[in-house]
């Protein structure tokens, strides 16, 4: 990330925000922001102040979408300080944390609500990738090799005289299977672009390739 930079807007160098005691709150130390106290002898302003979360009742939240909630912490911030997200987005140079900030500011509520939402979310997305077991199943693997036998035997029938292969025009293409394997690719796309957990982005990218496989078997177009 491209370090933000304080002429361009209030707040975007809190960044320090990773300590969760009792209460956080924030300084302003000059021109500085930050987690603690200003030094001795510098003068100093409280900006604002969250209770921490009770997190004993909350539902398990994933490491992954753990540290894109800690990540959004500054964003909330600065927000709060009074950068806008033209500020932010124009401070970022990957697609991810273009994302966050898009997320944080499409989100009502105070920092503790935000925070909630963006681990919410994080998580629905993941279960929904399980759900459809990272969206390849066995039954398309299955239906796509089905397909490449038929176009196999299809050959094999119109073989002509000379021995070689001659695919005939009207081969069947089974449309369901195809359109189910578009679909479960873009589910595939979406994962791999709410993920910040590069483990999980791999796992998603191997099963892309597991698509592709089934698409080629089954001459999708």
């Amino acid at each position: 990330m491209k370090q933000w930079s304080l002429c361009v807007f209030v707040g975007a160098a809190i960044a320090l925000v990773a300590m969760e005691s009792d209460a956080q709150t924030m300084y302003r130390c000059g021109s500085n922001y930050q987690d603690k106290p200003c030094a001795q002898g510098q003068v100093g302003k409280v900006i604002g102040t969250q209770s921490s979360r009770d997190d004993s009742a909350a539902p398990a939240i994933d490491a992954a979408c753990r540290r894109r909630s800690e990540a959004a912490k500054k964003i909330i911030w600065s927000r709060k300080g009074g950068a806008s997200k033209a500020d932010l987005l124009a401070g970022v140079d990957s697609m991810e944390e273009s994302r966050l900030i898009e997320d944080v500011y499409a989100i009502k509520g105070d920092y503790t609500q935000i925070r909630k939402t963006i681990e919410t979310e994080c998580m629905a997305t993941k279960e929904r990738m399980r759900g459809s077991d990272g969206a390849v199943n066995a039954d398309t693997l299955r239906l796509a090799r089905e397909v490449q036998d038929k176009l196999r035997a299809e050959e094999i029938a119109a073989q002509g005289d000379d021995g070689k292969f001659k695919r005939p025009a009207s081969t069947t293409k089974n449309a369901s299977l195809c359109e189910n394997i578009k679909m479960q690719s873009e589910m595939l796309d979406a994962g791999i672009k709410a993920s910040s957990d590069q483990a999980t982005i791999l796992v998603f990218q191997k099963k892309k390739d597991e698509l592709a496989k089934a698409r080629s078997a089954a001459s999708c177009p």
